[in-house]
């Protein structure tokens, strides 16, 4: 209703402009004619004019037929008229013409509006006087009202039969619309698998619909993995609570000596940091997914980096008989980024290859340039990764079959992805067979000047 009240007004204001063009430019070509017939019937007077006795004559002229009442003034070089005449005439005109100017001129008389021209007249020698042909307006002004009255009369109709084609129109436009809401009102958080319809052939309308869908879908996927979360921090939370519970719940039932409350209390604190080593890789994963820390990024050098995660891992390397080995380019490889997540990044890939690495053998880190990328790979000579878990290694509190649980909450990847996609970087396993993975990180350089 609205859309079509602003259209209704637009249609309204663009109308009554469009009259008053049409009056004005009627009006205008109107004088015109009437001035140039005026000036016709002057001019072929004067051509004919002719001086007898000190007096005037002219011959008898013709009125052009769209002028029925013309009037033709004679006056002498003094301006006093040559004839008697009721009729008005225009006094400036006449002084005009006898100091050689023609003039047009609008009054009235007697109620009447005349149009006047006014015409000297002379020859070579002597001034003769002035010629002064008149007309009635009359005509010409209720020719303009009643173009006015039509016009005006026509506007309401007009807006009124624009206005029923407008609504009209726009309900059959925003039908679709109305749908649309319709259906999106149906869907609820149980029934996110729902999709928009296809109700309309419009380009737009299409659109809107697979742009709709898309946003379910999303939102669909959010709210799964949203789901799907709060499931796995419920079934990682409970373990350590009902360890607790049951320890407590044995050291009240009777009384026991210091050695076992001890132990007890000791059960309970490993839990308790097993808790807090949870809650704290969910913060950094927090963390990582608020993209606004990248206005804090700094430039980090990650040959300095892998370097040093690498040192600090060897006495894990070494304690499981594994061979750790680092391949680094001479050159720079210079990242924007935060260090401290960074080396959280490689820290987790290394910590995965020695832990799944069976004793004797071997990892091997890797970094070069391509391009404007950095690519780092970190390979092991391990048990591999079944290829039904592939697709799901790096989601949150994924772990794959028994013989790779080995303790870890399964977040140790989704972090390292995290810390990747955050940096505009990426991370996937480039090859995994029953005799090792491969690790391919990427990382966009940071522009040397």
């Amino acid at each position: 209703m609205k859309l079509t009240f602003w259209y209704v007004l637009i249609l309204g204001v663009i109308l009554l402009v469009f009259i008053f063009i049409l009056y004005e430019s009627f009006k205008a070509f109107s004088y015109r004619d009437i001035d140039q017939a005026l000036r016709t019937i002057a001019s072929s007077i004067r051509e004919g004019i002719s001086v007898v006795d000190e007096r005037i004559v002219t011959p008898e002229f013709e009125r052009p037929s769209p002028l029925n009442d013309v009037f033709v003034l004679l006056f002498n070089p003094r301006g006093e008229l040559l004839t008697e005449t009721p009729l008005p005439y225009d006094a400036r005109g006449v002084t005009l013409a006898l100091r050689g100017k023609e003039s047009y001129a609008n009054f009235e008389n007697g109620g009447r509006e005349f149009r006047a021209y006014t015409l000297p007249v002379h020859d070579e020698e002597h001034r003769l006087g002035a010629i002064q042909v008149l007309t009635t307006l009359s005509a010409l002004r209720k020719a303009l009202a009643n173009l006015l009255f039509l016009l005006l009369a026509l506007t309401p109709m007009f807006l009124a039969v624009a206005a029923i084609g407008g609504l009209n129109l726009a309900r059959r436009a925003l039908a679709p619309i109305g749908e649309i809401v319709k259906a999106v009102r149906l869907i609820k958080t149980e029934s996110l698998d729902r999709r928009l319809p296809s109700i309309s052939t419009d380009a737009e309308i299409e659109d809107l619909v697979r742009t709709l869908n898309g946003m379910l879908e999303e939102i669909e996927k959010g709210f799964l993995r949203e789901k799907r979360l709060t499931q796995d921090i419920s079934h990682e939370l409970r373990t350590p609570l009902t360890i607790i519970k049951g320890s407590v719940s044995l050291a009240l039932r009777k009384s026991r000596s210091p050695e076992e409350y001890v132990a007890t209390l000791q059960e309970v604190e490993r839990e308790v940091d097993h808790m807090i080593r949870m809650v704290n890789e969910l913060l950094f994963l927090a963390r990582e997914d608020d993209l606004t820390q990248q206005k804090h990024f700094k430039p980090v050098l990650l040959n300095a980096l892998l370097e040093e995660v690498c040192l600090e891992l060897l006495p894990l390397a070494t304690q499981h008989h594994l061979l750790l080995c680092v391949n680094l380019p001479e050159d720079r490889l210079v990242v924007l980024g935060n260090s401290s997540s960074l080396e959280r990044l490689f820290y987790n890939l290394l910590e995965n290859a020695i832990k799944y690495t069976p004793s004797g053998g071997k990892i091997e880190v890797t970094a070069e340039r391509n391009g404007h990328q950095a690519v780092i790979r970190v390979k092991d000579t391990g048990i591999g990764i079944p290829r039904e878990d592939l697709p799901h290694i790096f989601e949150r509190f994924f772990r794959g079959d028994r013989s790779r649980q080995r303790g870890g909450f399964g977040l140790g990847l989704s972090i390292a992805l995290a810390v990747a996609k955050s940096h505009g970087g990426d991370i996937r396993v480039e090859d995994s067979t029953p005799q090792g993975s491969t690790f391919l990180v990427t990382l966009p350089l940071l522009g040397e000047k």
